[in-house]
């Protein structure tokens, strides 16, 4: 990557920490408190497969990439790995069949640190253990990027596939079916190095079906 697109970066990323300052000082937005009120009054069964995470989530219209499956979008734009623990309850008092999270991109360019968001994680896949033993659990690496971001994203997936194997989930890495050249995202999968294109939610789709029960 050369040193102007890494300065291209390294802004891109004090934006988003600026951005989410402001935006967590006025408190959440009213599409997320409108999405989070909408997941408590619907629940989840036990017969669905829920897709659990951040805007990247939020995205996809699960029902038609697995229109044969009984599935559930419990995203929510702008959250990190504090924000879903923070609503768990509403995931896991439906005791689903499956849950796929992802999520870890918003904990990076918004300031989060990695033991924060590893911590975050290990909470949820304890809770997940001990209220829904019957769920099986999907985790999902963060999507890559390049520079000195993609190497803090590689760093931490060998980490969370780590914690993964510790608590004997199924972890699945995003990392080749999404990487450019470069480390990065290409334009036809992600428009601005984080959301997905429908080419991008395809690629996802092939990663997945294998796990879908």
């Amino acid at each position: 990557m050369s040193r102007s697109a890494g300065l291209v970066g390294s802004a891109r990323v004090a934006a988003a920490q600026r951005l989410r300052a402001f935006l967590r000082g006025a408190g959440p937005t009213p599409e997320a408190v409108r999405r989070a009120d909408f997941y408590r009054t619907f629940p989840v069964g036990s017969d669905t497969v829920v897709f659990f995470g951040d805007s990247i989530t939020e995205g996809g219209e699960w029902h038609e990439l697995f229109p044969d499956r009984s599935v559930r979008n419990r995203g929510i734009t702008e959250e990190t790995s504090a924000d879903l623990v923070d609503r768990l309850d509403t995931v896991v008092s439906g005791r689903p069949r499956q849950l796929f999270i992802q999520v870890g991109i918003n904990d990076m360019v918004f300031g989060g640190s990695d033991e924060e968001f590893l911590a975050n994680y290990r909470t949820m896949l304890e809770r997940c253990r001990t209220e829904t033993p019957e769920t099986q659990v999907i985790v999902q690496s963060i999507l890559p990027a390049s520079g000195e971001l993609g190497d803090r994203i590689a760093g931490v997936n060998a980490r969370l596939e780590r914690l993964a194997e510790e608590f004997e989930v199924t972890f699945v890495d995003l990392t080749d079916a999404f990487a450019g050249p470069d480390g990065a995202m290409p334009s036809e999968v992600s428009p601005d190095d984080i959301h997905l294109t429908g080419e991008g939610y395809r690629r996802w789709q092939v990663e997945l079906a294998p796990y879908i029960s």
